[in-house]
């Protein structure tokens, strides 16, 4: 059932010929609450949450989905139980008669029955045989607000941008749109939960309430990480702007199975040595590939990018694994190299190397004895 807050029904039924009244409140798990009144009968409690006289053992409770009313009314008289005189109890629904309340406008149809009390209680004198003068009971739907809910649940491609550099997890990113029919509402906090189980019974992932508008979220540290290639099955809670929250979202747009992703391996760790360590300028550097493939990849290319000062030597190229040549201006160089394992897999990284300046010999020249 949906959580229900602050949802008022505004009642005007005739009972006998007798107008009540009253207001009565839909609370948290829809239950309702509130008290009716009859100069025949006396206080009628919508909110009982006891002694029942059979199932369904619970209070009036609404089910703003579908638009029903089930459960239990108690006429008390004297207006608390045991006050004098008698109880009598109102069912709302049965297997053959029961309220239903139109979510368009609020109206209610339908009859509630006491076998102790009254007999038949009609709700709207428009439904056949009701009769008599008008009167009715009316959701207030001002008042009414629907809980949330997520839609188009998405996990992210691996990617460079969160992948890259990354060796110890599976930075996993989730997606979803906040959907909600009350005009106005907005997202304002969501909780994520990861399992390698559908049933979510040994959770792995938990992020408890997060007040935050994002429709996205990067699974790792400061959470619990995932391990690489393996399956896991998320779901996600939301609460809109009157902090009311949704459900859990198991199933892309309510279609099962569960919302599940499998990670890969790791990505390329880019790491590259130059030696001379201190080159200067036009001396011949050696650039060697140190980097690193994962999951039982191969590095499969490599594509390195050198300032415009860089001359590749004969049989060197910028595909070429480890690249030789060397700069001809001195300064600050900033080398990158980019590696594709075979899975297709490619990160990018860099390193910054400072020229010196090759300085002359000094000369030397024959001076004759003094």
């Amino acid at each position: 059932m949906p959580k229900i807050s602050k949802i008022f029904l505004l009642i005007t039924f005739v009972v006998f010929g007798f107008f009540i009244f009253g207001e009565a409140k839909a609370g948290s798990a829809d239950n309702v609450s509130g008290w009716a009144w009859s100069e025949n009968i006396g206080w009628i409690d919508f909110g009982p949450i006891s002694g029942f006289p059979e199932a369904p053992n619970y209070g009036a409770k609404m089910d703003l989905t579908a638009g029903k009313v089930t459960g239990w009314a108690k006429a008390v008289a004297g207006g608390t139980t045991g006050s004098g005189g008698w109880d009598g109890w109102i069912k709302m629904s049965d297997g053959t008669y029961g309220l239903n309340v139109d979510l368009t406008n609020g109206d209610f149809h339908g009859w509630a029955w006491s076998d102790m009390v009254i007999g038949w209680l009609s709700f709207n004198s428009t439904d056949p045989g009701a009769g008599g003068a008008a009167y009715k009971v009316v959701l207030d739907l001002s008042t009414f607000n629907q809980p949330p809910t997520a839609i188009n649940l998405s996990v992210d491609d691996p990617n460079a941008a969160d992948y890259c550099g990354i060796t110890g997890y599976p930075p996993v990113r989730v997606r979803w749109q906040f959907s909600d029919s009350d005009s106005g509402d907005s997202q304002s906090a969501y909780q994520i939960q990861v399992d390698d189980n559908s049933d979510f019974s040994s959770l792995l992932v938990d992020t408890d309430k997060i007040s935050n508008s994002s429709q996205s979220f990067l699974i790792g540290p400061p959470y619990p990480t995932l391990s690489w290639n393996a399956t896991y099955y998320w779901r996600l809670m939301v609460w809109d702007s009157k902090d009311n929250p949704s459900d859990w979202v198991v199933y892309q747009n309510n279609i099962s199975p569960p919302e599940s992703f499998t990670t890969t391996h790791a990505w390329p760790y880019i790491d590259f040595s130059w030696n001379p360590p201190s080159p200067v300028v036009d001396e011949l550097t050696q650039f060697t590939d140190e980097s690193e493939v994962y999951g039982g990849a191969t590095k499969s290319s490599w594509f390195w990018e050198f300032p415009a000062d860089w001359l590749y030597s004969t049989s060197s190229n910028s595909s070429s694994q480890n690249p030789k040549g060397k700069f001809t201006t001195s300064g600050q160089k900033t080398v990158y190299l980019t590696v594709t394992d075979s899975d297709n897999f490619s990160c990018r990284d860099k390193n910054s190397i400072p020229l010196g300046v090759l300085l002359p010999l000094p000369e030397w020249r024959e001076v004759p004895p003094l």
